[in-house]
C-alpha cells in the first residue's frame, strides 16, 4: 500500500504526477502533489535540493498559469538562485528558471524585466544547446510577447519569426508547437500593420 512506501521513494512519482497534471492544464491539480513532494524530500538526500527545486518550479509555473504570478515570482527567484549555486548557469534548470521567470514577469506586465529574463534564457540555452533548440524557441516566444506589449512591435516580429523558424526545425512543419509559433508571428505581423 501507499503508506508502506518510504517517503523518499514517493518524491519522483509525485513530481511526475504534478507534471502530468500541468500538461493536461490542470494547474490546481498539480499543486498538491508538488507540495507533497517538497514535504517528503529527505533532508539528508543529495538530490533533495534538485527535487525541491523541481517541485517549486512546478508550483511557480502552476501559479503563474493560474493567474497568481505575484506569488510565483519570489519562489522562482529563490529556485533560480539555488540552481545557480548548485549547478552554475550552464544547466537546463537555470535555463528553465529564466524562461519561467520571463513568463511570470510578463504576466505581471513587467515587460522590461521579462525581456531581460528571456534574453538571458536565450543566451544560456544557445550556449548550451545551440540556436536550434526548444528552450531557445520558448524563450523567443516569451520575448516576442513582452516586446509587442511594451510597444516594440518590430522587435516582436523579429523574435516571433525566430521562434517560428526554430519550431519548424525542432518539431517539424505540422507540429502543434510550430503552428502556434507561426500563428503568434502572424498576429504580431498584423499588429505591426503588415497584413490587414
Amino acid at each position: 500500500s501507499y503508506s508502506d512506501v518510504p517517503d523518499p521513494v514517493k518524491v519522483h512519482p509525485l513530481l511526475a504526477l504534478a507534471l502530468t497534471e500541468m500538461t493536461k492544464t490542470e494547474d490546481d491539480a498539480a499543486l498538491a502533489p508538488a507540495r507533497h513532494a517538497i514535504q517528503l524530500a529527505p533532508a539528508s538526500s543529495a538530490d533533495k535540493s534538485a527535487d525541491v527545486a523541481n517541485a517549486r518550479r512546478l508550483i511557480a509555473e502552476s501559479l503563474t498559469d493560474g493567474g497568481n504570478a505575484r506569488e510565483a515570482e519570489p519562489m522562482l527567484r529563490e529556485v533560480l538562485h539555488a540552481d545557480l549555486l548548485r549547478d552554475g548557469d550552464n544547466s537546463d534548470d537555470a535555463i528553465q528558471d529564466y524562461i519561467q521567470l520571463g513568463d511570470t514577469l510578463y504576466e505581471l506586465s513587467r515587460f522590461d524585466d521579462s525581456i531581460a529574463a528571456s534574453r538571458k534564457a536565450i543566451e544560456l540555452a544557445t550556449r548550451k544547446h545551440g540556436r536550434v533548440h526548444s528552450s531557445v524557441m520558448y524563450a523567443f516566444e516569451i520575448l516576442a510577447r513582452a516586446q509587442k506589449d511594451s510597444g516594440r512591435v518590430d522587435d516582436a516580429v523579429k523574435s516571433a519569426s525566430e521562434a517560428a523558424s526554430i519550431a519548424a526545425q525542432v518539431f517539424g512543419e505540422k507540429h502543434r508547437e510550430t503552428i502556434v509559433a507561426r500563428s503568434n508571428l502572424f498576429i504580431d505581423m498584423r499588429f505591426q500593420g503588415r497584413y490587414a
